[in-house]
């Protein structure tokens, strides 16, 4: 299998989503630094953002002691559909952004897609703030009541026992 064999043709794309399409970003692709610096990728609008049939993982093996483990997604097995939820079965949160089809192209080749990961069309709901007062929780997230159909990328071999995540993953928000 080629490392392009999960790519979808630039046509296919367009003609599934029109010439811009919505990806989740999550990681270290929230970072605007990170996508329209090293990715070289401009975004034309973005939104926070939820997943709330999935979280946030390491399940995607690196390099051992300089890059652990990598940022992927998993189905959630409690809660599914619910913004909230505790510990590893909290919805996922990140960025959709609005990207081009060759944009989105770009993406999916400098993260691997193919080899580490796999395009996923999945459901997103719109984080519309946030909102106080909640009792026992702080600040929480308010979700609005917009979804969106975005891409975003899955560990195609996950691994079995998550593991932590590479330094870099901390760098990037700091």
């Amino acid at each position: 299998m080629t490392p392009t064999a999960e790519i979808p043709p630039s046509s296919e794309l367009t003609s599934q989503s029109g010439p811009n399409i919505w990806y989740f970003a999550y990681g270290a692709n929230m970072s605007t630094a990170i996508l329209t610096g090293k990715r070289e990728v401009k975004p034309l609008a973005h939104k926070r953002a939820t997943l709330p049939d999935f979280s946030l993982v390491f399940d995607v093996r690196g390099v051992p002691y300089a890059e652990p483990a990598l940022a992927s997604l998993r189905r959630r097995s409690a809660h599914p559909g619910q913004i909230y939820g505790s510990g590893a079965e909290m919805a996922a949160c990140g960025v959709a952004y609005l990207v081009t089809t060759a944009d989105f192209c770009k993406i999916i080749a400098t993260e691997g897609a193919g080899v580490a990961y796999k395009v996923q069309e999945v459901r997103a709901v719109v984080i519309g703030g946030l909102k106080s007062g909640v009792q026992g929780a702080g600040i929480q997230l308010d979700p609005t009541e917009e979804n969106l159909t975005v891409r975003t990328l899955i560990a195609r071999r996950p691994e079995r026992s998550l593991r932590l995540p590479s330094a870099r993953y901390f760098a990037d928000f700091e």
